[in-house]
């Protein structure tokens, strides 16, 4: 049994201890929450990689492809994400590009990721003070710390520019709108949460925190806007 059975370890999600300000929790679009673990072995398929590591861009919608792919299977047209066989099999990386990122539980933000610039985009920074736009050269500050946006705008513009194309390729592709785009009340019950935040900062002599979220919340409506589709 051992040598006929395919198994393959991974999650839904990793955890930020710091990273844009969150412990243990998974409420942004940091790198940490998106980092997640794969662990596959397949016998006939991972031979040539035993024991072997990666760091290949990949994202947990290739998964299916790439099962589909090994079972010799056809891979449906309209499915997302691309097979990544080549790589269980110890061969050449999958893609050389960049991979986007959702992310709609506690803030909505999307974010575009080349292995090293991080740049994301938040919609509704729910009760936190995100600005729409943040930039982090991940290879410079790891943990996210340091928003180099001011100081790079054509960077920014670029992978803004990426991020639309790729969020106007989805529309056209499903022939759906955007869910980021029809999240009005997400995160979940933002006004009644934010509305509890806003009390405990007060009660705990916290005003200058609690002006400073109304500030950002007054501005999510105007700033935070996605450009139209």
């Amino acid at each position: 049994m051992w040598e006929e059975t395919a198994i393959i370890i991974s999650a839904d999600h990793g955890e930020a201890f710091g990273e844009l300000g969150q412990y243990a929790e998974h409420g942004s679009c940091s790198r940490a929450v998106h980092n997640i673990p794969l662990i596959v072995r397949w016998p006939g398929v991972t031979d040539k990689a035993a024991g072997t590591s990666r760091n290949d861009l990949l994202l947990n919608t290739d998964l299916p492809p790439t099962i589909t792919d090994a079972l010799s299977l056809t891979i449906p047209k309209d499915w997302p994400g691309r097979s990544f066989l080549s790589v269980l099999r110890g061969e050449g990386p999958t893609r050389d590009d960049t991979v986007i990122w959702t992310h709609g539980l506690h803030t909505r933000q999307r974010a575009v990721f080349d292995g090293r610039w991080l740049f994301i985009r938040t919609y509704d920074p729910g009760w936190h003070l995100y600005p729409p736009r943040m930039l982090f050269d991940t290879q410079a500050d790891p943990h996210e710390e340091h928003d180099v946006a001011p100081r790079e705008p054509g960077r920014v513009e670029a992978m803004e520019r990426q991020l639309l194309e790729w969020e106007r390729a989805q529309v056209q592709a499903t022939g759906l709108p955007d869910p980021m785009r029809l999240a009005v009340d997400q995160p979940p019950k933002a006004e009644p949460a934010i509305a509890q935040v806003l009390e405990r900062l007060e009660n705990t002599g916290r005003h200058q925190d609690a002006q400073r979220l109304r500030d950002v919340r007054q501005r999510v409506a105007t700033d935070y806007v996605p450009q139209a589709l």
